[in-house]
């Protein structure tokens, strides 16, 4: 049997290699793990545990990661483990990602970074950031995920593979934004870094995604050079999760290419590998040992209670009148928050009074909550009109709080200074945002798209921070689609002048501003978002339609998709037509 301290070198230097030699550690963990448990070695058993439950999140054995996972955190909390227990922390987030339970994804995050931050581990606190930022991204809050992917990136501390992740989480957010080229550059650095690591999972998972991205791009023998790699380096290691998506990747490519055998060839091995991941068996067990871990706690608190009794009743009488005054206070600042609704609706101007001499258009305003982070405005000076649709940060009564400075700032702007461009009029706003709150790192602005329009010549000139512009040229069937700066109104470290692009409206032509509000709904027969693409094909549809029953279709079918899914932020799109 081996003595304590070399087991301890040994799980140490499994735990360091987990990432290029995947099977290695899992043998030895596997081993070295009976050999803990007979020596009565607490520690050896919670660092095999923690091993055996990356592992098997790597195999896609959910059920048996998370099984070793809480049990190394219940050991590493009664040894006072705090490095130990926010490792396992990180894994079992892991795997309530591949659960899509991304709240409780969210909190392993957050108690994994609280503890590497008290026992200084920076690296840890650099892979802690990209975490975050991925669950954010899995959480559609595109905003919050790019905050702290950059500051990942920016951390002085952060560790190869961190900054490998941040890279592949941000093309992630890219691709999102539509912004393809970006996209696969930020995969690619992300690519050179994990080789540079020998980070197989890492690397694997990015071939994928620039298969995914060839595939759209449809460019497809460099897609099949990707699909390949991401097969083979995902047997090499047996990360099912990854077959499993390189075989069905490579069956698309074929069944493009017109090649039905080896699609089908391909669409079997991975109709045998989704199987072996999801069958009902494993499913259950993982909801099993999660309910079981559950009520071990509930009787853990049911124990402590009832040696609590008599402090109980009296605590529940104390409880029933804080019940009672919070009511009182939630209607009180219900109140006030529907008041608050009245003072930004004065400030929106009404959908018949956006100018005296308007072009025919329609406005769809729907906040997710009573006041909303969105606004519309409008300004006329001369013979040009300005409109801008603006996405705070936030929504609900922070979002509100940023739209009345917003909407102050750019009132104050028009009024003192003759016809600046709108890119002009973005670069003050910033500034005036961030004198008013400040250098914080928070981030808190706003995404902007504005449009200035000559009413006689037709003329216009548009910047964008985050948001585009849509123009539908008069009877095309194709959306011309204008790209934002990859900046937000706000605070950032190497910011630059925006850009105002130029261009020229003929009769019957139409623009359409918008927040990222519509495009982002879940909904739909799959819960999928509802996408720019869907939106763009929408608006062509509707093309010969007058403004106002644009809307009403455009509000409608956003009903219609998000009918039984939560509205998930605030939704303004300003369609106007010449």
């Amino acid at each position: 049997m081996k003595g304590n301290d070399e087991i301890e070198q040994k799980l140490t230097e499994a735990w360091a290699n987990r990432k290029s030699t995947l099977r290695a550690s899992f043998n030895t963990a596997i081993h070295l793990f009976q050999e803990s448990k007979k020596a009565n070695y607490q520690k050896g058993v919670a660092d095999s545990e923690k091993i055996l439950g990356y592992c098997y999140w790597r195999f896609s054995n959910y059920s048996k990661s998370l099984s070793h996972s809480l049990s190394a955190i219940e050991i590493y909390k009664n040894l006072n483990d705090k490095k130990g227990e926010a490792d396992t922390l990180n894994s079992l987030g892991a795997v309530y990602m591949f659960q899509n339970e991304n709240q409780k994804r969210l909190e392993c995050n957050l108690n994994c970074l609280a503890l590497r931050k008290e026992i200084k581990d920076f690296n840890g606190v650099s892979g802690s950031m990209n975490n975050i930022g991925e669950t954010y991204f899995e959480m559609s809050d595109y905003k919050n995920a790019e905050k702290w992917l950059i500051d990942c990136l920016e951390y002085e501390h952060s560790a190869i593979d961190s900054l490998a992740w941040a890279n592949h989480n941000l093309a992630k957010i890219q691709i999102e934004y539509s912004n393809w080229k970006l996209a696969k550059e930020y995969f690619l650095k992300s690519l050179e870094l994990t080789k540079v690591d020998k980070y197989d999972v890492l690397t694997c998972e990015t071939y994928l995604k620039l298969c995914e991205l060839s595939i759209s791009n449809l460019s497809f023998s460099e897609a099949q050079d990707y699909g390949d790699k991401a097969l083979s380096l995902g047997k090499e290691i047996g990360a099912k999760e990854y077959i499993k998506a390189a075989l069905f990747l490579l069956s698309s490519i074929m069944e493009k290419l017109d090649n039905t055998s080896d699609a089908l060839k391909y669409h079997k091995q991975f109709h045998i590998i989704h199987e072996e991941i999801f069958n009902e068996k494993n499913s259950q067990k993982i909801k099993d040992i999660g309910y079981q871990y559950e009520i071990d706690q509930m009787s853990k608190v049911a124990e402590i209670e009832r040696l609590k009794k008599v402090e109980l009743a009296e605590a529940y009488q104390k409880v029933e009148q804080s019940n009672l005054l919070i009511a009182q206070k939630n209607r009180d600042i219900t109140d006030s928050i529907r008041y608050a609704k009245k003072i930004q609706q004065a400030l929106l101007k009404p959908e018949q009074q956006v100018s005296a001499d308007s072009p025919e258009h329609f406005i769809l305003f729907k906040p997710k909550d009573i006041v909303s982070g969105d606004f519309y405005w409008v300004f006329e000076k001369g013979t040009c009109l300005y409109v801008a649709v603006s996405d705070c940060t936030g929504h609900g009564v922070p979002g509100a709080f940023l739209t009345m400075l917003g909407m102050s700032f750019l009132n104050e702007i028009m009024t003192s200074v003759d016809q600046l461009s709108p890119a002009e009029v973005l670069d003050q706003i910033r500034e005036k945002f961030i004198r008013e709150l400040g250098k914080t790192g928070t981030r808190d602005g706003m995404d902007i798209s504005l449009i200035r329009i000559n009413k006689e010549t037709k003329e216009f000139q548009w910047a964008g921070a985050l948001r585009p512009l849509l123009i539908l040229r008069n009877g095309a069937q194709k959306m011309e689609i204008i790209q934002g700066d990859r900046q937000s109104i706000c605070f950032v470290e190497n910011q630059t002048p925006f850009t105002n692009i130029e261009g020229t409206l003929k009769k019957g032509d139409t623009v359409y501003l918008f927040s990222d509000g519509y495009v982002d709904q879940f909904g739909g027969e799959r819960g999928k978002k509802f996408k720019m693409k869907q939106l763009v094909s929408l608006l062509i549809s509707l093309n010969n339609q007058p403004m106002e029953i644009q809307k009403i279709e455009l509000s409608s079918s956003f009903e219609k998709w998000k009918e039984g899914f939560e509205q998930i932020d605030d939704v303004c799109v300003f369609g106007i037509k010449f």
